[in-house]
């Protein structure tokens, strides 16, 4: 069941993060002491989990209007502007940071799919450097969408934008950072997602295995919908709270055509921002078997952002028709059924 129309909200899903300007490079291996060949080479590349997010649901959905909120350096308003043009953002609100750059990153990949990011520059921080004027704008932006995920911040300001969130009747979903892992009992967004490194690490059990992680991971968590761990090629583990239902969501098949250069950067972001997305069109009462249509179409889309060729994309697409098509069914969850 598709929540009432609300005319004010007029962006489907708004990412909120940090902002990187990425130059990207993939060679034929990657190794810690020893020669490397450079195959390709991309330059000034916008990135970070607002970027990401946007770019997931833009791959698969041209009409849904999508925007990004982030800190840019104060001479660099244009270049940040050129390297989301991609995205076809609906309302893009890069905001100036005076006497700041542009934060800046290296990232290398190689053909199996690992990496390695080096940070150049980070001179803003989003907590740090959100002045009135911006704080309003984010607010506002925050206000007028459906759906909104927030990334790295300090805990303090994920708990103002949470509140405000839930006050303007936005769908919230949270990729938190290290700043935020000791207030997750306190952050109370819909859908929470980590990676399964991540969950190891708050939970303090480097080297379990995926399910007592996970189950540890649900306990130290507040997220009143969703807690969602992804575990890169294995399934997705997700939490129902309102039913206490556990669910294990296994992603289709991979691309069978070998791929030179796949995107490894990005991928749960892309899992994150698509799950959100369609979560603000499900609400924050979405049954059980919508989620796992959801995380199904989800897992496709990084997957076809992983790969990037069209039988991942028309896959991807598949998916995402069918999870439409189980919001539209609609299951609500029945208030006797609800649990705490």
């Amino acid at each position: 069941m598709i929540r009432k129309p609300n005319l004010t909200k007029t962006i489907h899903l708004s990412g909120i993060s940090q902002f990187t300007i990425e130059n990207r490079e993939w060679t034929d291996r990657l190794v810690l002491d020893g020669r490397m060949d450079i195959a390709r080479i991309q330059d000034d590349q916008a990135g970070g989990l607002g970027v990401f997010a946007c770019a997931g649901v833009r791959q698969l959905v041209p009409e849904a209007c999508l925007s990004l909120f982030a800190l840019v350096g104060e001479s660099e308003l244009g270049q940040a502007h050129e390297a989301v043009d991609h995205l076809r953002l609906t309302e893009p609100c890069l905001c100036q940071v005076r006497g700041k750059r542009t934060n800046r990153s290296r990232v290398m990949m190689d053909a199996r799919g690992s990496r390695q990011i080096a940070r150049l520059r980070a001179e803003i921080d989003l907590s740090a450097d959100l002045d009135p004027v911006s704080s309003r704008r984010l607010k506002s932006q925050i206000a007028r969408s459906g759906a909104v995920l927030l990334g790295r911040m300090s805990p303090e300001l994920t708990a103002e934008l949470l509140q405000w969130g839930h006050t303007t009747s936005t769908y919230l979903g949270l990729c938190p950072g290290r700043d935020q892992y000791e207030a997750l009992a306190d952050l109370r967004p819909h859908a929470l997602f980590m990676n399964l490194d991540e969950a190891r690490e708050v939970t303090g059990t480097a080297g379990a295995e995926p399910g007592p992680v996970f189950e540890g991971f649900v306990k130290r968590t507040a997220a009143s919908h969703l807690t969602v761990m992804t575990t890169g090629p294995g399934p997705v583990f997700v939490h129902h709270r309102p039913t206490g239902i556990r669910l294990s969501v296994w992603p289709a098949p991979a691309s069978a055509s070998p791929v030179s250069f796949p995107m490894s950067v990005g991928c749960g972001d892309v899992l994150a921002g698509m799950s959100t997305y369609l979560l603000g069109a499900a609400g924050p009462l979405a049954a059980a078997s919508v989620v796992s249509e959801i995380v199904a179409a989800a897992q496709a889309a990084a997957s076809a952002h992983y790969y990037h060729d069209r039988p991942s994309r028309e896959r991807a697409r598949l998916a995402y028709l069918v999870a439409r098509g189980a919001i539209e069914r609609g299951a609500a969850v029945p208030a006797a059924t609800a649990v705490a």
